[in-house]
């Protein structure tokens, strides 16, 4: 009944926030969207959880305002993408296989590998050598085996509902 009500309202609400773009992947690796609210201060990444993408949680504007809109307005510099097979996002190799005919296709690890090229992008893209992650859900599995394997690269990590 949620999702119902859900995408009832993402038909009737304003547009997501942020500045849509695509960071292109090589061989093997799915095209990834990202959204951008541009702020004056820090980078700051969400990472989404397993059910939906950022269009519908950080970007969902609710009363005209999403939380990346307010991010921004407190003077972070506010992004956000979707995982492979996610929003527009691509879809992963292999998803159009029967399940049987290989191995799962959102491993935590090729996830974080998804991640990994994003902050490389968002730190290239702002100048800054370290930013700040908020994952939701199951992207606190994922944010936090990336920052276990890059922590020069992360200022802050926030894991809101986290998995246990």
């Amino acid at each position: 009944m949620l999702a119902i009500i859900l995408i009832a309202s993402a038909l009737t609400a304003a547009p997501p926030a942020g500045v849509v773009t695509y960071l292109k992947g090589g061989p093997g690796e799915p095209q990834l969207a990202l959204r951008h609210v541009p702020g004056r201060g820090r980078p700051v990444l969400y990472v989404h959880g397993a059910t939906f993408p950022s269009a519908l949680s950080v970007a969902y504007r609710f009363k005209g305002e999403s939380w990346m809109d307010d991010l921004a307005r407190r003077g972070f510099d506010v992004w956000a993408f979707d995982f492979a097979g996610f929003g527009l996002s691509g879809r992963p190799a292999g998803s159009r296989d029967a399940p049987a005919a290989g191995p799962p296709i959102d491993e935590a690890p090729a996830a974080a590998r998804q991640l990994a090229r994003v902050v490389d992008h968002v730190l290239r893209q702002t100048r800054y050598r370290r930013l700040s992650i908020i994952a939701h859900s199951r992207g606190t599995i994922v944010a936090g085996l990336y920052a276990s394997r890059h922590p020069q690269t992360v200022d802050r990590l926030v894991l809101y509902g986290p998995i246990t």
